[in-house]
């Protein structure tokens, strides 16, 4: 379940102008291009995952790994949208078998648009955590490989993470519907069991409708373009 920070943030898929997207009209101030909104919310929404998942959740479960704990779990703290739009330039990038240096530069583009603030460099969930090169080269290859299906992530972190998405998948089945679940469907492991296969075939269908590789074409595009024109 995605929670923002600065959820205000819109990003230009045609010149990679931050906040000049009108949120009504998708269209940008700085270069008059209108954004498809089917595209965008699906670059969107599967950036978020990837995000969220791949790199967040991953995180959090790995560091608990390491210090002997992995039976806690975890609501994420809102964390910041521009990580969203890292995460599509690094999807992007790699679904297009771009140069390792041209999606890392993609990403600096846009941790330097937002203002710079030292005390947030070691938070997880903020862009300044991108700030530093070596976090970025971790961003991208958590990214990577949660596309793979997290090959090699040990078992005990890929289960909690795939709990976390089958809980959020419940909870968004329950928003869609305007109906939470009840005490007594929380309370009934048979109950609980249906809401939870529900939620994995909720899941895998979405699952299947992720983006193209046509539609990150554009993305594509602006990300060679800003390699070549590099500040």
């Amino acid at each position: 379940m995605i929670w923002l920070l600065d959820d205000n943030h819109r990003f230009c898929l045609a010149c990679a102008a931050i906040d000049k997207v009108d949120s009504t009209t998708l269209v940008c101030d700085e270069c008059g291009s209108k954004q498809d909104p089917v595209q965008y919310n699906s670059l969107y929404s599967f950036g978020a995952d990837c995000v969220e998942y791949g790199q967040l959740y991953r995180e959090m479960y790995e560091r608990d790994k390491a210090n002997g704990n992995a039976s806690s779990r975890y609501s994420l703290p809102p964390f910041d949208q521009l990580l969203i739009f890292a995460g599509v330039s690094a999807i992007s990038g790699i679904i297009g078998n771009l140069a390792y240096d041209t999606i890392k530069a993609a990403i600096q583009k846009i941790v330097k648009s937002a203002k710079k603030d030292d005390s947030k460099q070691n938070d997880l969930f903020s862009i300044q955590f991108l700030r530093k090169e070596q976090n970025i080269d971790v961003f991208i290859d958590n990214i990577n490989l949660y596309l793979q299906g997290l090959p090699g992530v040990d078992p005990a972190v890929k289960a909690a993470i795939a709990e976390e998405q089958i809980v959020h998948e419940m909870q968004r089945m329950a928003a869609l519907r305007k109906k939470p679940l009840a005490t007594e469907e929380l309370l009934d492991p048979v109950l609980m069991q249906k809401a939870f296969k529900k939620a994995i075939i909720s899941l895998n269908k979405r699952r299947a409708i992720r983006p193209t590789k046509k539609q990150f074409k554009q993305v594509l595009s602006l990300l060679k373009n800003l390699n070549s024109h590099q500040d």
